[in-house]
């Protein structure tokens, strides 16, 4: 129960923080939404519980259409309904929904980007830029967007394309110690970035500038750090994810150097040299790990340890970083009940026992995680 507690907590502390933010106990969406959270993590350990998790299910997503109705939702006032688009789905990440949590997320990013249109045509009647002032503007609003942006950012990942909303708008508003990454929250503006890359060029054009965006996340990435105070075990998943970002980043150009053999002439030595792309990816393995050690098991932080320890799981390049990562994951498994916990260690069994198969012939392409994911048609959130 240690998420549903942490959310309900950051709930009930903004929402006397900021009078903007509508309080569980006066939405009735949001307080429902929190209980068929709470009852559906109930029915994952006890079944008992499984015909009232679906009541309280089926009664906040009533309420939510009922807050959706355009004519009584206060689109200036936003924030609860939106985190309840988004407790709704967390609640399908860990009751197993793989598919039913994109929707939510969906919902969620249209809820921000009309209530953004709205404020501006209001205030701004030629438009101008997104930059999603009416929910910076208030403590609310802005864990909000961290909220959506920790689910789409990391969500990206896994589905192989750029984030529904570009990771941008993060800027500014990271340098607190937020429920979900705790001081690591600025390292979704560069996956975000890592996640919008075009991996499939068209031309040596494409090529230069792709190594030479690449060049620039890497730089920004190992030289990033965070403003606010902090001690282990936050230090520690800042490092984490760090380390999980450069990871993404040199698979990435791992895949663009593999989608470009045999098309174009000279390129830049730094894109095709896979070898130097292994190595830094053994390194950016071996650093996760290390940063993952500091945070004591059964803490409630290692809560977002999911993302960083499957990346690490999917590169793993000995029997002891694997055993590490199988162990860390059945411990996460085992207290918190969460099926996409269940799905992303499955992936990786099957990944680890394709890799140690015996009857591979030399020149077969390393089997990988996305293959598997692609295989399957469904979606995995490491949130």
């Amino acid at each position: 129960m240690s998420y549903y507690i942490k959310v309900l907590s950051e709930l009930l502390t903004v929402s006397r923080e900021d009078n903007s933010f509508t309080s569980a106990m006066e939405s009735p969406a949001l307080y429902e939404a929190l209980l068929a959270y709470a009852s559906g993590h109930l029915s994952s350990l006890d079944s008992s519980y499984s015909v009232v998790a679906l009541r309280a299910r089926s009664k906040s997503l009533n309420h939510l259409s009922k807050a959706l109705d355009t004519s009584s939702w206060d689109s200036l006032h936003p924030e609860s309904t939106v985190a309840v688009s988004l407790i709704l789905l967390t609640s399908e990440v860990c009751l197993g929904s793989h598919k039913g949590w994109y929707s939510h997320l969906i919902g969620a990013k249209h809820l921000i980007l009309s209530t953004q249109s709205t404020v501006q045509l209001r205030t701004e009647p030629s438009g101008g830029l997104r930059d999603f002032t009416s929910f910076k503007s208030t403590p609310g609003g802005r864990w909000i967007l961290r909220n959506f942006a920790y689910h789409d950012v990391i969500s990206s990942v896994t589905l192989g394309r750029g984030p529904l909303l570009n990771g941008r708008y993060l800027e500014g508003i990271t340098d607190v110690v937020d429920t979900y990454l705790g001081v690591a929250s600025g390292i979704l503006v560069m996956i975000s970035d890592i996640s919008s890359l075009d991996i499939h060029p068209k031309g040596e054009d494409d090529v230069v500038e792709f190594n030479h965006r690449c060049l620039e996340i890497e730089d920004t990435l190992r030289s990033w750090t965070y403003s606010t105070v902090s001690l282990e075990p936050l230090s520690a998943i800042a490092g984490a994810y760090q380390a999980s970002a450069l990871l993404y980043l040199y698979r990435q150009k791992r895949q663009f150097a593999e989608n470009i053999k045999g098309y174009f002439g000279l390129l830049p030595a730094s894109t095709l040299s896979m070898d130097d792309l292994d190595y830094k990816i053994h390194l950016a393995v071996r650093n996760i790990l290390h940063h993952i050690s500091k945070v004591p098991v059964d803490h409630i932080s290692e809560s977002c340890l999911l993302f960083p320890l499957f990346l690490a799981g999917g590169d793993a390049s000995s029997v002891s970083q694997i055993k590490i990562v199988r162990q860390r994951l059945q411990s996460m498994l085992k207290k918190r009940q969460f099926r996409n916990i269940h799905r992303a260690l499955d992936i990786l069994e099957t990944l680890w026992a394709m890799k140690s198969d015996d009857t591979k012939q030399e020149g077969d392409k390393s089997p990988d995680w996305t293959t598997l994911l692609e295989d399957q048609d469904e979606p995995l959130l490491l949130t």
